[in-house]
């Protein structure tokens, strides 16, 4: 009963967190850095993936989305602290693009979840308390001709893959 309990107050907390930020939203969008020339092209996903989120060992992770910027790739995760201490950034989380035509490439590298160039966190860097979130966004160099088939996020030996229609 107690592990049920914790999960429920997790969903709960995580819930009000998400509705906070979505309410938030255009009002952050509109003090982030100016995109003017840029043009963003979202991919679409299954909605069942759109706001569920997996288990990644420390981490519970989402996929939010995968925008073409550019020449890059954007993916937006949001990760949830699922154990039960503090966790610092993106800690020991890797994930993996691999294209329509089979070509994969990883990346350790979190960095702040914003449109626009990827920008590093600040020092210090950001923590995640227990059932707390973290957005972030890794970038991917874009291949011509090629689109994103699937995300793989990794955490030591624990993996969620993403499927992309």
């Amino acid at each position: 009963m107690m592990f049920c309990t914790r999960n429920l107050s997790r969903h709960i907390l995580a819930g009000a967190i998400m509705m906070a930020c979505l309410a938030a939203g255009p009002a952050i969008a509109a003090r982030g850095p100016s995109m003017a020339g840029s043009v963003a092209t979202p991919v679409t996903m299954p909605p069942s993936l759109s706001d569920g989120f997996k288990p990644v060992g420390k981490f519970d992770v989402r996929l939010d989305k995968v925008v073409a910027e550019g020449r890059y790739w954007h993916v937006y995760l949001t990760l949830r602290n699922a154990s039960s201490g503090t966790l610092v950034q993106a800690q020991g989380v890797d994930v993996r693009l691999e294209d329509s035509d089979g070509i994969g490439v990883e990346s350790g590298q979190a960095v702040l979840a914003r449109a626009g160039p990827p920008e590093l966190f600040g020092s210090p860097p950001p923590t995640t308390r227990p059932g707390g979130m973290l957005p972030v966004k890794f970038v991917f160099d874009k291949r011509e001709g090629a689109s994103p088939a699937q995300i793989t996020v990794t955490e030591g030996e624990h993996e969620a893959a993403f499927r992309l229609g």
